[in-house]
C-alpha cells in the first residue's frame, strides 16, 4: 500500500513522465497537418468558397485513409489466410508437430485499431501532456524537473500565470534541489544545511528555472 501511494512520485515514474511530455511536445512542434502541396489556394476564395473546400478536401482525406485501412486490412487477411492454408496442408501430409500451433491459429487475435498510432498522435499534445505534468507536479513537488515540465507546457499552451507558478515553485526549491536522478531531500532543513556546507546562499535559484524566468519575461 505503501509503495502505491508514492508511485507516481518515485524518480522512475518522473523519468518516464519526462519522456513522455517531451514526446508530446515535439508532436506540437512538428504537428500533423496535411501536405501543403496537395492543399487547394484558398486567397482567391470567398468564405463560402474557403469552407466549402476545406470541407471537400477533410472528406476526401478521411475516404482516403479509409480505403488505405481496407487496403491494408485486406493484405493482412490475405497473408494470415495463406499460412494458414500452409499449416493446414503440412497437417493433412501428417506433420503432428503444427498442432498446437493450428490451435493457437484459431484462437481469436486482439485486433490493434490503432497500429500506427494516428489516433493517438491526432488528439491535443498540449492537453494530454497537461494531464501528466499535473501528476508529476501533484506527487513530486519537490524535484526541479517537475516545476521544469510545468513550465514548459503551461508556456507552450500559452498560460502566462501557469508558467510563473512554476517558476515561483522552482525558484523556492533552492540551487540544490533534487531533479529527477537523485533522492530528495527529507526535509527543508537538510537542504538548507547542504547549501550552508557548499557555500551556496539558502533558497539560490536553480539555474533550469532561472532560464525559464528569462524566456518568461522575454515571452511577456
Amino acid at each position: 500500500m505503501r509503495f502505491e501511494d508514492g508511485i507516481w512520485g518515485d524518480k522512475l515514474y518522473q523519468r518516464a513522465a519526462e519522456g513522455l511530455v517531451r514526446c508530446y511536445l515535439s508532436l506540437k512542434e512538428r504537428g500533423l497537418a496535411p501536405d501543403k502541396d496537395q492543399e487547394p489556394d484558398y486567397s482567391n476564395m470567398s468564405a463560402a468558397e474557403k469552407k466549402k473546400a476545406k470541407a471537400k478536401a477533410r472528406k476526401a482525406a478521411k475516404k482516403a485513409q479509409k480505403e488505405k485501412e481496407e487496403e491494408e486490412k485486406a493484405q493482412e487477411e490475405e497473408k494470415k489466410a495463406q499460412k494458414r492454408a500452409e499449416e493446414q496442408a503440412a497437417l493433412e501430409n501428417g506433420d503432428t508437430n503444427l498442432k498446437r500451433r493450428q490451435e493457437r491459429l484459431n484462437r481469436p487475435i486482439p485486433v490493434d485499431e490503432d497500429p500506427k498510432g494516428l489516433k493517438l498522435a491526432a488528439k491535443d499534445p498540449l492537453v494530454e501532456s497537461a494531464k501528466v505534468v499535473s501528476t508529476l507536479v501533484c506527487n513530486a513537488p519537490r524535484a526541479v524537473n517537475s516545476q521544469v515540465l510545468a513550465f514548459d507546457v503551461a508556456l507552450e499552451r500559452g498560460k502566462v500565470l501557469l508558467a510563473l507558478q512554476a517558476v515561483v515553485r522552482g525558484a523556492r526549491l533552492g540551487e540544490h534541489a533534487p531533479d529527477m536522478t537523485e533522492q530528495e531531500p527529507t526535509d527543508h532543513i537538510t537542504t538548507n544545511t547542504a547549501e550552508k556546507e557548499q557555500g551556496v546562499a539558502p533558497g539560490a535559484m536553480p539555474p533550469a528555472i532561472a532560464i525559464r524566468l528569462v524566456r518568461l519575461a522575454l515571452r511577456i
